[in-house]
């Protein structure tokens, strides 16, 4: 019994790590969650989403703020 539990574990954890190895999408988005302020605050989240709003632009990427 102990030995079929093994084998069967073994092919999960072998189907999981071939999951695991997928080919993944180039693209990507970018989004900048913040706390109590707004992005519009005149500080650090300000300053972090004109950042993320740059480098968006830049390389062409999808952004958004929570």
């Amino acid at each position: 019994m102990k030995k079929m539990l093994a084998i069967v574990m073994s092919i999960m954890m072998v189907g999981m790590v071939l999951a695991g190895c997928g080919s993944t999408d180039d693209t990507a988005e970018i989004a900048l969650i913040t706390d109590k302020g707004n992005i519009d605050d005149k500080s650090f989240n300000q300053g972090s989403w004109e950042g993320v709003v740059e480098f968006a632009e830049a390389n062409d990427i999808s952004h958004k703020y929570y």
